[in-house]
């Protein structure tokens, strides 16, 4: 049986997470505005195994560490096209605030 808190398991089993679409858009080499639809995983943090402390249980210092909250990109497709595309990181890193600021508004 996996266990769902340990390192070897997935991301999506070992923390809470969603799956979730934002729709946005890039500009190409020439300037040309590309609509894309952009899936990703929102997996929300949580915090790590606490030791007792005083006889509270979880009160502690921590056993393990605490999981930040983290986006991952899972597919990005070009509206156009219906085709999956890649994009340069700059372009990425605007997508994951923006995806960011979906998960925050809900």
């Amino acid at each position: 049986m996996l266990n769902n808190d340990t390192e070897d398991a997935p991301l999506n089993l070992r923390r809470n997470h969603k799956n979730m679409t934002l729709g946005s858009y890039y500009y190409d080499d020439q300037d040309v505005e590309h609509d894309v639809e952009v899936t990703f995983n929102y997996y929300a943090g949580r915090k790590g195994t606490r030791d007792s402390l005083g006889g509270k249980q979880g009160a502690g210092p921590p056993l393990e560490p605490d999981d930040e909250p983290e986006i991952e990109i899972v597919k990005i497709i070009d509206q156009k096209t219906k085709q999956e595309t890649e994009l340069d990181e700059d372009v990425m890193d605007r997508l994951v605030d923006e995806c960011w600021e979906l998960v925050y508004e809900r």
